[in-house]
């Protein structure tokens, strides 16, 4: 399994930042920091693992434990994912439904208080 270090290096390369970009972006003083990260001599603190994750567009798990990304955000049990696009679809059908059962439900109580109000006539 590939150590903390190389994964970054990797994500720092796929995402075309030198070394000292990625320092710059992480408010860093110089490239030393990220290289000595790459080369596993130190360890960034989590603060700076968020950043990192967050720079290169992956996640947390991804850096620290090789998880494969999304693997981490996965929802556990029996869930469907769904595009945005058609989430927000859906939405919109539902309100409609929504709003056409509350218009059927106010004719259907105006139509009970025409009967009511036949019945007191009486």
């Amino acid at each position: 399994m590939d150590s903390f270090g190389k994964r970054l290096k990797q994500k720092r390369e796929s995402a075309g930042y030198t070394q000292d970009h990625l320092a710059q972006l992480l408010g860093k003083a110089g490239k030393q920091v990220v290289s000595q990260w790459e080369r596993d001599v130190t360890e960034p603190s989590i603060q700076d693992v968020k950043k990192l994750a967050h720079a290169l567009g992956t996640t947390v798990s991804h850096l620290i434990e090789g998880e494969a990304e999304g693997e981490a955000n996965a929802p556990q049990g029996d869930y469907t994912l769904v595009k945005t696009d058609e989430l927000l679809e859906l939405k919109d059908k539902l309100i409609k439904y929504q709003e056409k059962e509350i218009s059927e439900l106010q004719k259907q109580n105006e139509n009970l208080k025409n009967i009511e109000v036949v019945r007191t006539d009486t």
